[in-house]
């Protein structure tokens, strides 16, 4: 038995949904019979059932939250005491930065898009991928399974990852 939260951010509504199934309560069917015919965006982990999601419409956009990325390497460092880990964490904390600079200057949805899409931000993302995928195919580095934890939760889910920038919201 689970209770799923979902946030409105334009309407400033939570929503609270208890399945009661115990057979499938973590399965498509509570959240697809939630969202029945909703289009728009979402964001969410990178828990499998939220694919059925995208594939509903062309109109929805479906991103995942580095919060879960950030959680991942933050785990890696603090109980693997991986350096690498703690560098993932750094920069994802410059995407941080920036998203609440958007905040305090009070920019609207386009703007925010606009600063997202920057050169910078494309730096940090490029420079994150491209150590990750360093990192994975390097013979001769080891790293625990939290680090491998991580590295395969944010390569494999990469292109969700970047969907936030063409959004302002």
């Amino acid at each position: 038995k689970y209770v799923w939260v979902l946030v409105n951010k334009l309407t400033s509504i939570v929503y609270f949904l208890y399945d009661n199934d115990e057979s499938d309560s973590r399965g498509t069917r509570p959240i697809s019979s939630f969202l029945d015919s909703f289009k728009g965006g979402i964001q969410t982990d990178a828990y499998v059932v939220y694919k059925f999601f995208t594939g509903q419409s062309d109109e929805n956009n479906h991103a995942l939250c580095w919060a879960h990325v950030r959680s991942k390497f933050f785990q890696a460092a603090k109980y693997g005491n991986d350096e690498n880990a703690e560098w993932f964490v750094r920069r994802i904390g410059e995407l941080y930065a920036i998203e609440l600079k958007c905040r305090e200057d009070h920019l609207d949805a386009e703007q925010i898009k606009t600063r997202r899409e920057s050169a910078d931000v494309t730096d940090i993302l490029s420079e994150m991928y491209q150590r990750a995928i360093w990192l994975q195919n390097n013979p001769n580095l080891h790293y625990g399974n939290l680090m491998n934890t991580a590295l395969n939760y944010m390569v494999n889910n990469w292109e969700k990852l970047q969907t936030y920038r063409h959004d302002g919201r």
